[in-house]
């Protein structure tokens, strides 16, 4: 986005940051399905049960913030760009 911004092409940067969009939005499922198995095998890592329980519930208190982060930082690299 920085190349295109510089080279006076802002068509090109807003083409790539729709990329980012899009791509944030194809991941989120994915990302959130490997946070909530990595959740589920806590236990087999070595972590106190007490201790995964807790990490579980924050895991999954984040998940809803996942997909509006991927956005956010797509849209920040634009912005700063």
């Amino acid at each position: 986005m920085a190349q295109a911004t510089g080279a006076e092409e802002p068509a090109e940067a807003r083409r790539l940051l729709w990329q980012g969009v899009w791509l944030a939005l194809l991941l989120g499922a994915p990302l959130a399905v490997a946070v909530t198995g990595l959740g589920a095998l806590l236990e087999r890592f070595g972590i106190a049960p007490a201790t995964a329980e807790l990490t579980r519930a924050y895991l999954f208190a984040r998940l809803p913030g996942l997909v509006p982060f991927l956005v956010f930082v797509a849209c920040r690299s634009y912005l700063q760009a």
